[in-house]
């Protein structure tokens, strides 16, 4: 491979963090398994955190101890060595749950906004990637039952895109792959359609963009660079995360709505009373540019690129991806597309994770039904017990320690417990990961405790991440198991 290639497919793989996801793809014949808390670069990681930094945390050990202080644990991360080798300047972290702060949440800050800055305010904005997955499934679900759509979506979530853009012929309609014409919706937002991954098969994307960071890539110019890409297996009948399902996801609703997804973002999740988001904006170019709220735009955190030897004239290690001081501009977050264009806080985040599983009296975003199709989870490998294979609808009690479940933009996870009375335990939690060039977010829901974790880093220093967050993450589901009240 030639230096070039290599530069290439470096910057490839930092780009799939704004996904969640390094190259994990299933068919039918994976198999893994483990019961410690630590790093791995094997483990399914949409669920926490990239690939790259998992924390394969299926077990953990419940100590009786006092009160954990989330600050005390955001202060020592922030100003540990490892954040300064890695330019982590400052970590917002929402955290909310039943029995503490009478149930509200707490927003707790620590370091800067950026290099060179006194303070992080606590609605600090970051790009939150691979988290808009399930902004972009709540809207799907949304319109699928609209009246005035009904016509396209005559088999609900199963209809298949042909269905919907009338079966175009790639004579017709380009770029357009016509072995598309026959996935579903649902195989698009649970990953099970088998489509190539824009930001992980090819490089024409990040070609671009590494020559180019103010440049404006549209869904079109998207699909293009994958249409000729052959599926990686039968829809329905494997697992492979790819952020092309949520690009043509894009292209459908644009199609039906006659509208864009920003619009219908805003419609349906961020002007919705029940949830208030004020700090919640999708971007289909600049960052700064996609806050409509003028005292807003100085939130931006700055976000560090970091992957090694790689280096282009726009990316190098330690670069800032978001220079919104002026008269810099912030990189073009246009790449992301419908995969990965919010940028947001860690409360309204926190607000709109806590939505999606609460009831429409209580705040809740979806009806009963909606709610469980989102949650209507895909193995996302085969089980080591031969019960199910990967793209296999699960139920909650076939998730184990080997086996995570996706839905509809989020996942499921098993975690064993040793109770400090040598009890044994479990617990369910869903989540999802984010990143992009500069920033590494997560929620965590624990619906027992109805306890939230939001927060995120603004590096992509793997290194450093991996060695914070093994200090922090057995803190905090600690935090969760001692301090939150069940239900």
């Amino acid at each position: 491979m030639s230096n070039k290639s290599n530069k290439l497919a470096l910057l490839m793989t930092i780009a799939l963090t704004f996904t969640g996801v390094h190259t994990y793809a299933t068919t039918r014949g994976a198999t893994s398994g483990t019961t410690n808390v630590n790093i791995s670069q094997d483990s399914n990681p949409f669920l926490l955190m990239p690939q790259s930094y998992q924390i394969k945390a299926k077990s953990l050990h419940v100590f009786n101890a006092t009160p954990i202080n989330l600050q005390s644990i955001l202060n020592e991360a922030v100003n540990s060595t490892d954040a300064k080798t890695g330019k982590i300047t400052g970590i917002p972290l929402t955290f909310q749950c039943n029995g503490f702060n009478n149930n509200q949440p707490i927003s707790y800050v620590s370091g800067k906004i950026r290099e060179n800055a006194d303070t992080l305010p606590d609605d600090a904005l970051f790009q939150v990637g691979s988290i808009t997955k399930s902004f972009v499934a709540v809207v799907t679900l949304k319109i699928i039952t609209d009246p005035q759509y009904k016509q396209y979506f005559t088999k609900g979530l199963d209809s298949t895109v042909g269905d919907i853009l009338g079966n175009p012929k790639s004579t017709s309609l380009k770029p357009w792959n016509e072995s598309w014409n026959y996935i579903t919706l649902r195989q698009l937002l649970n990953m099970t359609s088998g489509i190539s991954d824009y930001a992980n098969d090819n490089i024409d994307i990040l070609d671009k963009l590494s020559k180019e960071p103010y440049h404006q890539f549209d869904t079109t110019e998207i699909l293009a660079s994958v249409v000729t890409k052959p599926l990686k297996f039968e829809p329905g009948h494997g697992w492979a995360y790819s952020n092309t399902n949520y690009v043509l996801v894009n292209k459908i609703i644009s199609y039906v709505t006659q509208s864009t997804i920003r619009q219908q973002i805003i419609k349906y999740i961020i002007d919705n009373p029940k949830l208030n988001l004020k700090h919640t904006y999708f971007v289909e170019n600049i960052p700064e540019d996609a806050i409509t709220r003028a005292d807003q735009k100085s939130l931006l955190m700055g976000g560090y690129y970091y992957f090694g030897s790689t280096s282009t004239q726009y990316l190098y290690n330690g670069v800032d991806i978001q220079q919104n001081n002026a008269p810099n501009k912030s990189y073009s977050l246009s790449w992301a597309n419908a995969a990965g264009s919010i940028i947001s806080s860690t409360a309204d985040i926190n607000t709109y994770a806590r939505s999606l599983f609460a009831d429409e009296d209580k705040g809740g975003l979806l009806t009963n039904l909606e709610r469980r199709e989102l949650m209507r989870f895909v193995a996302t490998k085969d089980d080591v017990n031969k019960q199910f294979k990967a793209g296999d609808t699960i139920t909650e009690n076939q998730l184990n320690e080997s086996t995570q479940g996706y839905g509809l933009g989020i996942g499921a996870y098993y975690l064993a417990i040793d109770l400090p009375d040598g009890k044994k335990s479990h617990a369910i939690f869903y989540s999802h990961s984010g990143g992009t060039l500069g920033f590494s977010s997560n929620w965590l829901y624990q619906p027992d405790r109805q306890a939230s974790i939001v927060f995120d880093m603004n590096s992509t220093d793997y290194a450093s991440y991996n060695k914070i967050m093994n200090e922090m993450y057995p803190q905090l589901l600690n935090k969760t198991f001692n301090e939150c009240a069940t239900n």
